[in-house]
C-alpha cells in the first residue's frame, strides 16, 4: 500500500506543479480597446433665399418711366421681354453677349447676367435691358 500512496503523491503533487506552472501561463488577457470612429453626422443647412428687392410691377414702372423720358428726346425703346432677343446694329445680341463675354469691375472678372426678378447665381442681375433704335443697349441692374 505504501507503493499506491507514494504514486498518490506524485500525482497530487504532479498535479499541483502542473496547475501551479498553467495559472503561470493563463494570466488574464487584456481588453483590446476598439476605438470607435466618431461619426459625423451630416446637418442639413437651409439654403440662404435669396430674397429680390425687385418684381414684375417694378420692371413695368421702369418700362413706362423710360419711354417717356424717350419720348422727350426723340426715342423710343424695346424691352428685352426674356424670348427674343435684341440686336444691335454692330451685331452683338442680348443676352446673349452676357453670356458669352467677360465682364470687369475694378480689375476682377465678374459674374453678370440677365435675371428677370435678380434672384440667379450672378454677382449683378441684369432685370431689364432696351434697345433703341437697334443702336444702343441699355442695362438696368
Amino acid at each position: 500500500m505504501t507503493i499506491g500512496n507514494v504514486k498518490k503523491e506524485k500525482s497530487t503533487k504532479a498535479k499541483i506543479k502542473k496547475a501551479q506552472s498553467s495559472s503561470k501561463k493563463t494570466a488574464p488577457k487584456k481588453k483590446k480597446v476598439v476605438k470607435k470612429k466618431a461619426t459625423k453626422k451630416k446637418v442639413k443647412v437651409p439654403k440662404k433665399k435669396i430674397v429680390s428687392k425687385w418684381d414684375i410691377k417694378k420692371t413695368q414702372k421702369l418700362q413706362k418711366a423710360v419711354n417717356k423720358w424717350g419720348k422727350a428726346i426723340g426715342q423710343s425703346y424695346r424691352f428685352y421681354d426674356g424670348k427674343r432677343t435684341l440686336k444691335t446694329k454692330n451685331g452683338p445680341t442680348y443676352p446673349d453677349v452676357l453670356k458669352k463675354n467677360r465682364f470687369l469691375l475694378n480689375k476682377k472678372i465678374i459674374k453678370i447676367g440677365y435675371s428677370l426678378l435678380g434672384k440667379n447665381d450672378y454677382q449683378y442681375n441684369v432685370v431689364a435691358i432696351a434697345n433703341e433704335n437697334f443702336e444702343t443697349v441699355k442695362f438696368f441692374v
